[in-house]
C-alpha cells in the first residue's frame, strides 16, 4: 500500500521534474540548481546527478514558469526536457521511465567521441613514447623523417583530438565561467590546452624557445583526452545500470489490456482505459492495471511488487495490482485506477522522490565542492610558478607537466557521484525487497536509530481476533455451544462475531436465527431453530439479566486477567459458556524483534489496549518496555520525552491512530497494509506488511551510509593524496610523478571506483526469516482487548 493518488497529486501539483543531459560533476549540479531558482516564481530546485535529473518545486506552476526554468538550464550549459507533473492525469508508468531519450543521446555521442579520441590518440601515443622503451628507437625513427616533421605529425593527428572529441569540455567551461561556477571541464580544458599551446609553439615556432625547452606533449593534451571522455563513458554506462529497479517497473507494466465491451473483448492500449472499465485477464498474463477482481479465482505472483514469494489467492471482490502475474485462471477485473493514480506509478515517483532528495551528509559535500575547482586553480598555479622558479633548465617543462597534472588529476566528479549514486542504488534495492524510502534524510536518521517503538494490533498482531478456547459452564459441550453462538452470530457484523463464525469448520449445518437483535454496547439475542433464546455478549450484560452466578463470574475473571476478550453465552435464563478470543500474534514477530535486538536495538510497545493485554504480549515477544491504555497525544508526547532525552526513535504502525507518533519519531516505518493515513505520515513504508522488513529497512539503510561514507572517503583521500604528487611533491625526494597521461586514468578511476562500489548494494541481502525457523513463540496467542467486548 502507498499514499493515495489525491495525496502524491497534492505534493506534485507544484514539483515538475526534469531530464538533465551533460552534467559531468559536482559543480554542474550547483550550477544548475542556482540557474532553476534564479528563475522567478521557483521554490526550490534538487539535482541529482546519479539519475540526472531535477526537481524543481514552484510557488505556483503554469507552462511559462515551466519553459522558463527549461531555457535557464540549458542557458546554463545543459540540454533540459520537463518530464512529468500533476497535471497529467493520465501519465502512465512510461513517464516515469529514467531511461530518457536525450541521456540515450548524450551517451552515443560520448561512444563516438571516445572511439575517434582513441583512434588518433593512439599513434600519438605509440609515436612519441614507443621510441623511448625500444632501445635504438630514436635513432630509427629519425631514419624516416627529422624531429620538426614528426612534431608536424602529431600535431596534425592531436589537433582534430583537441578541437573535435575535446571540443565539449570547451562548452562546458565556458558555460562554467560564465556562470561563475568552475567545474571539471575547466580543469581539464586548461590542462589540455597548456600542453596542446605549448607543443603547438615548440612545433611551430621552435626558435622561440630555449634548445633544452623543445619538447612537445600531445600525447598528454590527446591521450589525456582519449582517457577523460573513456571514464565517462564508463560512468555513463555504469549509472544506467543503477536505474534497473525503475526500468523493471516500467516493463512490468504491459501495454495493452483486454477490455470487455458487452460479449466482445477487444485489444486496447492501456492509456485508453477508464476507471470501470471491465478487463480480461488469461493464465500466465501480466495484470496490465490496478482494479478488482469481478469473477473467477487465481494465484497471483506479486513478488516482484512487495518481494514476498508466495502467491496470493484472489477471488472476486479482492484487489489486484497492475504489473503482477495471473498464474492460473482466467480473471475479469474492474478497473480501479489509472495513470499516475496505479500502484507502481506511485512506488516508482516514492523511489524517485527519495533518489532526489540528498540526504544532510550531502550538504556538507556541497560546500566542499563549491570551492574545489578555484582551490585547485590556485595550486596549478602556484605548481607552475614554483617550478618554474626551482625547476633549473627544465623550468618550463616541469611546470608545464606538474600545473598539467594537477588540473586533470583533480576530480570533482567522484565527490559528486559519491552520495547519489549511492542513494540511487539503495533505493531502488529496497524498491526491490518492499521497503519504499520517502526520503534521503529518513535513510540517514533510520541508521542511528537505538529504540524501535511497535504499535500492538495491526502491527506485531494480525489485526483481527480469532477463537482461542470455548469453555461449557454448564451441560452443553463445547460444540455444541460453538454451533449456537455461530448460528447466531452469523447476523451480526462486529469482529467478534465475524471470528466465531470464521472457526466453525464442522460440516454440521448451522441453525436458522430468528427475530435477532443486537444490544448496544452489550450483545446480541435471538431465537434458535430448536427454541432456544440465546445470548452472546459482554460479563456486565449477563450480570444485568440476572443470569451469571459468582462461581460463574469468577471464572470468566480468570479469562479477563489473562488479557483475553470474552463473549459469554446465556442460553435461556442460564450462562452456558464463554468464548476466548485474542489477536494471533504474526508468525514472524518474534524472530523479526529478536533479529532487532541482535542488531543492538531496543524494542518497545506503545499501544491503546489494556494493560494485562500489552504485559502479556511484551513478555510473549521478549520486548525492552511497553506502556498500555495510551491515547494517539500520549504515544506522540511519549516519543517527544524520549528524544529530548537523547534517544532517537523510530515508531512503526499501520492505524490512523498512528499518525501522530509516526510523524514524530526520527523515522516513521508504516506497515503497507495499513491505513492510507499511516502511510503518509511515515518515512518508511514496508509494501508487504511483512514485520522482518523493519531489519531488513535498518540493515540496508546502515549498508548505505556505510557505501556512502566509503565513497566520499575514497574521493577526498583520493584528492589529498594524488594532487601533491600531481604537483611534483615526491620529485626531490624519490624522482616520482605523475605525468599528464597517469593522471587522466587515475581521475577517470576515481569515478568509477565510486559508481562500482555503490553497485555493491544491489547484492543486498536480506533477513529472510528462515534462519530463525527454529524460534518458539512464548506465547502465540495475545487478546486484541482485555476489556468486555460485546459482539
Amino acid at each position: 500500500m502507498t499514499p493515495s493518488a489525491q495525496t502524491i497529486a497534492d505534493n506534485a501539483s507544484s514539483r515538475v521534474d526534469y531530464s538533465i543531459a551533460g552534467m559531468t560533476c559536482a559543480a554542474c549540479v550547483r550550477r544548475v540548481e542556482r540557474a532553476a531558482t534564479n528563475v522567478e516564481g521557483v521554490q526550490s530546485a534538487s539535482v541529482n546527478l546519479a539519475t540526472e535529473r531535477a526537481t524543481v518545486s514552484f510557488n505556483e506552476l503554469s507552462p511559462e514558469r515551466l519553459e522558463s526554468v527549461r531555457q535557464a538550464i540549458e542557458r546554463a550549459g545543459y540540454p533540459a526536457r520537463a518530464l512529468t507533473h500533476a497535471a497529467f492525469e493520465h501519465a502512465t508508468l512510461n513517464d516515469l521511465d529514467s531511461t530518457e531519450p536525450t541521456t540515450g543521446r548524450e551517451l552515443a555521442s560520448l561512444k563516438r567521441s571516445t572511439l575517434w579520441a582513441f583512434a588518433l590518440a593512439l599513434p600519438i601515443f605509440i609515436v612519441s613514447m614507443g621510441p623511448m622503451l625500444v632501445p635504438g628507437g630514436m635513432d630509427w625513427m629519425m631514419t624516416w623523417m627529422t624531429m620538426d616533421q614528426w612534431n608536424m605529425l602529431l600535431w596534425l593527428l592531436a589537433t582534430p583530438v583537441q578541437f573535435g572529441p575535446g571540443w565539449r569540455f570547451y562548452r562546458h567551461a565556458y558555460a562554467s565561467l560564465r556562470s561563475a561556477s568552475p567545474d571539471m571541464n575547466l580543469l581539464v580544458a586548461l590542462g589540455s590546452t597548456a600542453a596542446y599551446a605549448y607543443s603547438t609553439v615548440v612545433t611551430w615556432f621552435p626558435s622561440s624557445l630555449p634548445i633544452q625547452a623543445r619538447h612537445v606533449y600531445f600525447e598528454s593534451s590527446a591521450v589525456v583526452i582519449a582517457f577523460v571522455l573513456l571514464g565517462k563513458t564508463l560512468e555513463s554506462i555504469s549509472k544506467g545500470r543503477t536505474r534497473d529497479v525503475l526500468n523493471s517497473l516500467v516493463k512490468l507494466q504491459p501495454r495493452t489490456a483486454h477490455r470487455v465491451s458487452g460479449n466482445a473483448v477487444e485489444v486496447v492500449a492501456i492509456e485508453k482505459l477508464q476507471v470501470g472499465d471491465l478487463i480480461e485477464i488469461h493464465s500466465g498474463e501480466s495484470i496490465p492495471i490496478d482494479g478488482t477482481v469481478e469473477l473467477g479465482e487465481s494465484f497471483v505472483d506479486e513478488s516482484l511488487v512487495t518481494g514476498e514469494p508466495i502467491p496470493v489467492s484472489k477471488a472476486p471482490g479482492e484487489p489486484v495490482i497492475g504489473g503482477t502475474v495471473n498464474q492460473h485462471g482466467l480473471l475479469r477485473v474492474r478497473v480501479t485506477a489509472i495513470g499516475s493514480s496505479t500502484f507502481l506509478s506511485r512506488i516508482a515517483t516514492m523511489v524517485q522522490d527519495a533518489q532526489a532528495n540528498k540526504p544532510p551528509i550531502q550538504h556538507m559535500v556541497d560546500g566542499v565542492v563549491a570551492w574545489f575547482a578555484p582551490v585547485i586553480l590556485v595550486i596549478a598555479a602556484v605548481t607552475a610558478v614554483t617550478w618554474w622558479w626551482m625547476g633549473g633548465e627544465s623550468r618550463i617543462a616541469m611546470a608545464l607537466v606538474h600545473s598539467v597534472s594537477v588540473l586533470i588529476v583533480a576530480c570533482p566528479c567522484a565527490m559528486g557521484l559519491a552520495t547519489p549514486i549511492s542513494m540511487m542504488v539503495g533505493t531502488g534495492r529496497g524498491a526491490e525487497l518492499g521497503i519504499l524510502f520517502r526520503s534521503g534524510e529518513s535513510l540517514q536518521q533510520l541508521e542511528s536509530v537505538r529504540r524501535i517503538v511497535l504499535d500492538k494490533t495491526g502491527t506485531l498482531t494480525l489485526g483481527r481476533p480469532d477463537v482461542e478456547a470455548i469453555e461449557s459452564l454448564g451441560s452443553y459441550s463445547d460444540h455444541e455451544l460453538h454451533r449456537m453462538a455461530a448460528s447466531a452470530s452469523r447476523t451480526s457484523q462486529h469482529p467478534i462475531s465475524q471470528a466465531i463464525v470464521t472457526a466453525w469448520s464442522s460440516d454440521e449445518n448451522l441453525l436458522g436465527a430468528n427475530d435477532s437483535k443486537t444490544v448496544p454496547g452489550s450483545g446480541i439475542e435471538c431465537t434458535l431453530d430448536n427454541g432456544r433464546l440465546l445470548r452472546i455478549g459482554s460479563l456486565t450484560w449477563m450480570k444485568r439479566l440476572g443470569i451469571a452466578s459468582p462461581s460463574e463470574t469468577q471464572r470468566i475473571e480468570q479469562w479477563l486477567k489473562k488479557g483475553k476478550s470474552i463473549a459469554c453465552i446465556g442460553i435461556d435464563e442460564r450462562l452456558e459458556g464463554v468464548i476466548a478470543v485474542s489477536d494471533p500474534i504474526k508468525s514472524e514477530s518474534a524472530a523479526a524483534l529478536a533479529r532487532l535486538h541482535e542488531l543492538g536495538l531496543e524494542c518497545w510497545i506503545l499501544s491503546g489496549d489494556n494493560t494485562a493485554t500489552v504485559r502479556g504480549l511484551a513478555k510473549a515477544l521478549d520486548l525492552d518496555g511497553y506502556e498500555a491504555e495510551m491515547l494517539p497525544e500520549t504515544k506522540e508526547n511519549r516519543i517527544r520525552e524520549w528524544q529530548r532525552n537523547g534517544i532517537a526513535i523510530a515508531f512503526v504502525g499501520d492505524g490512523i491512530n498512528d499518525a501522530p507518533a509516526l510523524a514524530a519519531a526520527e523515522v516513521g516505518i508504516a506497515i503497507g497494509t495499513g491505513t492510507e493515513v499511516a502511510v503518509s505520515a511515515a518515512d518508511v513504508v514496508l509494501i508487504s506488511g511483512h514485520l522482518y522488513g523493519i531489519p531488513n529497512a535498518i540493515l540496508l539503510a546502515r549498508a548505505l551510509m556505510r557505501n556512502i561514507r566509503q565513497n566520499l572517503l575514497w574521493a577526498f583521500g583520493y584528492n589529498v593524496l594524488l594532487i601533491p604528487i600531481a604537483a611534483g611533491a615526491l620529485v626531490p625526494v624519490t624522482g616520482w610523478y605523475l605525468t599528464p597521461m597517469m593522471a587522466a586514468i587515475a581521475m577517470s578511476g576515481s569515478s568509477l571506483f565510486v559508481v562500482f562500489n555503490a553497485l555493491r548494494l544491489r547484492w543486498f541481502t536480506p533477513t529472510t526469516g528462515k534462519e530463525e525457523v527454529n524460534y518458539q513463540l512464548k506465547s502465540k496467542r495475545v487478546a486484541i482487548r482485555s476489556d468486555e467486548v460485546a459482539p
